[in-house]
């Protein structure tokens, strides 16, 4: 019987301990129900059909009313979302504020630091809309489609705006950009991911040294105006363009000028007193200069319009001055190895790169029109303007292979020139072009200028050829470089030397004149094995540099003297070597920063241009 009883409450305690797991184990299966019931609300918002329904609708109207409205991310975005049955992307950012405070100060910090501008993608819109739908207990699915194809198509705005740029160097700057379109591929769907946009984001960013130190300095930029907290707060300085300041003149508002080159960070703030005096003199005059010379302007202290156009830049125009410059290493950026030859046009001057080292000569470049009063100009007329200011005269951005460099060439006189500062001269005295060294060709044939009825002539449709022969008053000096272009534009030697002594340097009619010429033959001609840089050398009349050649040239009298060629003659390139007629108003050179001027106008036109690149708004 004991031990009846012993197994019975044996048995009695298992039934018990087992009743127990089972109703433990109920409940909190319970609890988790529960729990899983809370967030499944959410959860099955992705997977609710309605919702997938109501973007799969949207969709469709946008493909419907294509004719009305076309975008080039509808497509995209319509293979996206059919690829994974229209479910939505973005409903985190609905209900969880921390995923949409991330997502808001992704905009606003990350991509700001690319150069982009958070405004550019109407965070602050879509935030408000996003704030609206909430709580979610009775969704509107026809607006939760709506904005989370909105986010999509910003957020393909973004991948493609840091990675391949927001326009085009063609689409911005029209005939006068020609420089070649860097192909980066990317995963277009990767950015469209509620938990890995941001890495997605920092992964493709543009690696390249020139676009990070960019980058840095925009950041810089940024803190160094975040004390003016808008542009609002800046005032204009006064500037009369018809009275210009100039050293020796008195003014009341000099301390003003001081306190505007001091909050650029130009000047140190210990400066002696006479800078707060009405004088403008002394060391105000000197700092002034300096100032100039910084942006590459002529340094004579004169209070101009390019001067005062710097100084009256707001905050936001120095961010948007780096931003440009970003884009434009998004457009294209100058491959880093191997020789080449890069024109920075508004640096005026050409770089040889060897390599293993660099040489630099100054150059002079197409006329700038008057670009330099665009800032001015409101935004009706400003294209007008601009298209008018860009003259034909305008060196453009190109990318090329040198062809060959002519010895002794000869000029002949493009119409325009012949037009607009020929024209007159030789209608009043037709022995000017005799005197000037130009001759007059109907063919091969070369006729006598003063016997020309040139009254009766149209200067745009004449029917002859000016061209002015070889030697030295020739207009392309000793020798010119040749590289096709649909410009016809070279690189020359010219007789004006004294234009290399100025420091702005925009004066030829497009081509560009070498401060030394000579030079860059040494760097194209290097590699060449039927005629050296020394034959080349010797055809201009120049010692060459290998001292056996000079024995060559004379064995009986090393000392002779080298007498030029009097022929034209052509040399060919053996290794063409590629050369970028680049334009970067902020650049970077041996751990220095450069700012120059836009001469052109291009970063005026180029932003007005970006800040039109909006895509059309759906549903707002």
């Amino acid at each position: 019987m004991a031990e009846t009883r012993i197994t019975t409450s044996i048995y009695f305690n298992l039934f018990f301990f087992l009743l127990s797991l089972f109703y433990l184990n109920a409940c909190s299966n319970s609890a988790i129900e529960e729990v899983e019931n809370v967030s499944l609300s959410f959860e099955e918002l992705y997977k609710e059909q309605s919702h997938k329904d109501a973007i799969e609708t949207e969709i469709a109207q946008l493909l419907v009313d294509s004719n009305q409205y076309y975008h080039q991310w509808l497509d995209t975005l319509h293979y996206f979302y059919q690829s994974r049955s229209y479910k939505p992307v973005w409903l985190s950012l609905c209900k969880d504020s921390a995923a949409l405070a991330n997502w808001k100060s992704f905009i606003n910090d990350e991509v700001w630091h690319e150069g982009l501008f958070p405004h550019w993608y109407q965070v602050d819109s879509i935030v408000a809309r996003l704030q609206r739908t909430l709580p979610l207990d009775e969704p509107n699915y026809s607006e939760l489609a709506q904005l989370d194809l909105l986010i999509s198509l910003y957020m393909l705005e973004v991948h493609k705006d840091h990675v391949i740029g927001r326009s085009s160097g063609r689409a911005a700057l029209a005939s006068n950009y020609r420089l070649p379109i860097t192909k980066r591929e990317l995963d277009w769907f990767k950015i469209l991911n509620a938990k890995k946009y941001r890495k997605v984001f920092t992964k493709t960013a543009l690696q390249d040294p020139e676009y990070l130190r960019l980058k840095d300095l925009l950041r810089l930029e940024r803190a160094k105006w975040s004390q003016v907290q808008s542009d609002s707060f800046w005032k204009p300085l006064y500037y009369n363009a018809e009275l210009k300041l100039r050293p020796g003149d008195t003014t009341s508002v000099m301390p003003e000028y001081k306190k505007r080159i001091q909050q650029i960070g130009f000047m140190d703030s210990l400066l002696p007193n006479e800078v707060d005096s009405s004088y403008y003199k002394g060391s105000m005059v000197k700092m002034m200069k300096n100032f100039q010379s910084f942006f590459n302007l002529t340094p004579d202290g004169v209070l101009g319009t390019k001067t005062m156009n710097i100084l009256n830049r707001k905050p936001m125009d120095w961010y948007e001055e780096i931003a440009i410059n970003m884009e434009r290493v998004r457009w294209f950026s100058i491959p880093d190895d191997g020789k080449k030859v890069v024109v920075n046009l508004v640096d005026y001057t050409l770089i040889m790169d060897y390599e293993d080292s660099i040489k630099e000569m100054k150059v002079c470049i197409g006329k700038s029109g008057k670009a330099e009063y665009l800032p001015t100009a409101s935004s009706e007329s400003r294209d007008t303007l601009w298209k008018k200011s860009m003259s034909r005269m305008q060196t453009p951005q190109i990318a090329s292979k040198f062809s060959y460099l002519v010895v002794n060439p000869t000029w002949t006189v493009p119409k325009s020139i012949i037009k607009n500062e020929m024209w007159w001269r030789i209608r009043r005295d037709p022995s000017y072009l005799t005197r000037n060294g130009y001759g007059v060709f109907k063919g091969e044939e070369e006729l006598d200028p003063e016997i020309i009825n040139w009254a009766k002539l149209d200067p745009y449709r004449l029917p002859f050829r000016i061209v002015q022969g070889k030697g030295e008053r020739n207009a392309l000096g000793m020798v010119k470089y040749i590289f096709p272009n649909p410009f016809s534009i070279y690189l020359h030697d010219t007789p004006l030397k004294s234009k290399f002594k100025s420091t702005e340097r925009a004066v030829s009619h497009g081509c560009v004149r070498l401060g030394e010429p000579v030079l860059l033959a040494e760097l194209l001609l290097m590699d060449n094995k039927k005629l050296s840089y020394d034959d080349f050398r010797i055809k201009l009349g120049l010692m060459p540099l290998d001292k056996d050649r000079l024995e060559e040239y004379d064995p009986e009298d090393t000392t002779a003297l080298i007498q030029p060629i009097d022929s034209t003659e052509r040399i060919n390139i053996e290794n063409r070597l590629p050369i970028y007629f680049d334009y970067k108003t902020v650049f970077f050179k041996e751990g220095m920063t450069y700012y120059r001027y836009d001469t052109y106008a291009y970063n005026h036109r180029a932003l007005s241009h970006l800040k039109a690149v909006q895509p059309k708004r759906w549903w707002e």
